[in-house]
């Protein structure tokens, strides 16, 4: 029995964190519900656009093993007839490139409208990577209406620093998993998935202590 459940938050546009007992309960739950919405987007409302997707954590794993319900966001995205595009902050280099489009695709991710690679002159903040994101997202506004953005970091889908407007996302965790339509944005869905960067960055300290890489506290036993 699914146990997942929205929880709506007091702000000045619609946002809700997703309650489940598990993180990979709250990911499917949440894709889901984004598969569900497109179709009625599409379907019932006749709406035309693009899908905006981030790749790590996002369309694949920090492996690069696919993530099997983001791809079905995808791919239903295609079948729908709307447009993919893709906004990564990895750096942009001719190799990079090269090695990001064959990882793409070897997962079955193809047929993208755009791919947008940060520039290497950008530096890499919180604050720079969300500026060049923004900026990506501005520029395939020109040309197609923006209907939903799925990311696993906040500065995927919303600008930092945050705004008044936004400033209750403060209060949020890097693993939350969220929907939002967030103010000064495009007016498409955001869905925030759980970040695996925390989780990551404990596993690797753990692992530099049990090599004794990690200098002990001043003082610690």
């Amino acid at each position: 029995m699914l146990t997942s459940r929205f929880e709506p938050h007091d702000a000045d546009f619609c946002f809700a964190s997703i309650h489940g007992l598990t993180d990979n309960e709250r990911h499917n739950f949440a894709t889901r519900w984004l598969l569900e919405w497109l179709k009625f987007q599409v379907g019932y409302l006749g709406a035309r656009g693009v899908v905006v997707f981030d790749i790590d954590d996002t369309l694949m794993d920090n492996e690069g093993a696919p993530i099997d319900s983001v791809l079905r966001i995808y791919d239903l995205a295609k079948t729908l007839g709307l447009h993919r595009a893709i906004v990564t902050a990895r750096p942009e280099t001719i190799d990079n490139r090269q090695y990001t489009v064959e990882s793409l695709k070897e997962i079955g991710v193809n047929h993208w409208e755009s791919l947008y690679m940060m520039p290497e002159s950008r530096d890499i903040t919180t604050e720079s990577v969300s500026s060049y994101k923004r900026e990506a997202r501005d520029d395939i506004e020109t040309r197609h209406r923006i209907i939903a953005n799925i990311g696993d970091m906040w500065h995927d889908l919303v600008q930092m620093p945050l705004h008044h407007s936004t400033r209750c996302l403060e209060q949020m965790s890097d693993d939350a998993c969220c929907i939002l339509f967030p103010p000064m944005s495009h007016g498409e869905v955001a869905l925030k998935l759980v970040s695996r960067a925390r989780e990551r960055a404990h596993i690797k300290m753990m692992s530099q202590k049990s090599k004794g890489e990690v200098n002990k506290p001043h003082g610690d036993k």
